[in-house]
């Protein structure tokens, strides 16, 4: 099970309570982000609805790559004194178990809803996107993280040994090639889609992950103010990239977790929460846990509402992108704390 999405059970009591609030906050964030797309792939191009839309998708994209850089922070500590052997065998039924049983749940919901909808789902893609590490779309970060997990005790040692300076330079030459190589892929794809599968999905991400590590405990801190102008700038940014590359076809890239906005916009939101300190409000304590089962089930619920006919298009899409993903949250959470209760299930989140 992630870290970056749990309290983690080494965390001493009284430290780290910024933890808390940026998993929820975060996982907050991926609710906005689900519920906000329709409102910038249905409307046109510079339309009122798109550009409310547009606006809550930007300001939220920074989401994953904080969660990422949460578990660098508590994975890659250097005081954790325990070998490769240990390491994985801690973290293996704390990630397999909710991986096998949320891609079998949501390979059974695709089917029922293929029978529902008189639209069989086909064996073979349903194969291929587990193999791809999609079987839902959200499910791809549980099996990115499982890459990362491999790497961990190595990366540890290796950091262990590397000056300030160094870790600083390693984070900038990992950001800017995921950023070009990124770039490179979106920009000179061709038509079509291609195969791969999740064993190398974790790599374009590593450089978040040691981020986590380098700017939460080596580098040296930055003012909160300066964390969220950083933020608002590469929010304004992504948002203007949008507009201007979307009657290219490719305007989705400045969204990108490895787009050159949302790497700027990762850093200086997971800045700011470190900054921030989080406070020692009880409403973090008690949703922080329930964030990885949040975020496992919480489309479920999205897909459960687009079959009732409840849509963002019901009202004024200020209100309804932040209404409907607060519906999404409050049922995922109050979902997560009742299965919390169940020894059988209490694995699964």
């Amino acid at each position: 099970m992630s870290e970056s999405l749990i309290r983690s059970p080494t965390t001493a009591p009284g430290s780290f309570e910024w933890l808390d609030q940026a998993r929820v906050v975060a996982i907050m964030a991926v609710t906005v982000i689900h519920v906000s797309a329709a409102a910038v792939t249905k409307p046109d191009l510079g339309s009122y609805e798109w550009w409310v839309g547009i606006f809550y998708n930007s300001v939220t994209r920074w989401c994953v790559p904080v969660f990422v850089m949460i578990s660098g922070f508590l994975l890659l500590d250097p005081s954790r004194q325990e070998d490769w052997r240990t390491f994985y065998h801690k973290r293996a039924s704390r990630i397999l178990i909710p991986l096998v049983f949320w891609t079998i749940f949501y390979l059974a919901w695709k089917i029922l809803r293929g029978v529902h909808l008189h639209e069989p789902a086909d064996p073979v893609e349903m194969i291929w996107s587990v193999i791809g590490g999609v079987p839902a779309f959200h499910l791809w970060f549980l099996y990115m993280i499982v890459g990362l997990y491999l790497f961990t005790p190595f990366l540890r040692k290796m950091l262990a040994g590397l000056q300030p300076d160094e870790s600083l330079l390693l984070c900038a030459l990992g950001f800017f090639i995921v950023a070009v190589t990124t770039a490179l892929s979106v920009f000179t794809a061709s038509e079509g889609h291609s195969r791969g599968s999740f064993l190398t999905g974790f790599l374009p991400y590593l450089p978040y992950f040691i981020a986590g590590h380098v700017f939460g405990r080596v580098a040296p801190a930055i003012s909160l103010r300066t964390a969220l102008a950083v933020t608002a700038v590469a929010v304004a940014a992504t948002m203007l990239f949008s507009f201007a590359l979307w009657p290219s076809g490719f305007g989705q890239y400045p969204g990108n977790y490895n787009s050159i906005t949302v790497i700027p916009m990762s850093y200086g939101v997971f800045l700011a929460l470190r900054t921030g300190n989080g406070g020692k409000a009880t409403l973090w304590k008690h949703l922080s846990p329930l964030a990885f089962g949040i975020y496992l089930v919480h489309l479920f619920y999205f897909s459960v509402l687009g079959q009732l006919g409840l849509s963002i298009e019901l009202f004024n899409p200020v209100l309804s992108i932040p209404a409907f993903a607060a519906l999404i949250f409050l049922c995922s959470a109050a979902s997560v704390w009742v299965m919390s209760k169940l020894p059988g299930l209490r694995r699964c989140i």
